[in-house]
């Protein structure tokens, strides 16, 4: 019964393991706080902290779904010490032309009295 005890402990305390890391943008390796870290098919999900860290309950075997305003989602294992890098899902633009014609000659005459 002992044996049985122990195993049931360590078989969960390995089902149940930390996964950590950090969620940075790619391209200036800046910490992203506030960025969704969840587990994929669950419920379970966290935010990241102000200097983009996480740590959060899950799996070998689990799946993370890392997303951010204004970035790609990522889909990554579980795992301890990640460094996730986020891309920005906006592209920029070379040139923006305005152009407008607001000078509408009058066809009517405008009535003055005083």
């Amino acid at each position: 019964k002992m044996l049985f005890m122990v195993v049931f402990a360590l078989a969960t305390t390995i089902a149940f393991a930390q996964s950590t890391g950090t969620v940075v943008d790619a391209n200036t390796n800046e910490p992203l706080p506030g960025a969704t870290v969840l587990i994929k098919g669950s419920k379970t999900g966290l935010v990241t902290g102000f200097d983009g860290t996480f740590s959060i309950e899950a799996s070998s075997s689990d799946v993370l779904v890392v997303s951010y305003l204004g970035y790609n989602t990522l889909e990554v294992q579980a795992g301890d010490d990640l460094i996730i890098k986020l891309e920005s899902a906006y592209t920029s633009l070379n040139e923006v032309a305005v152009i407008a014609n607001i000078a509408i000659d009058r066809k009517t005459p405008v009535a003055y009295t005083l």
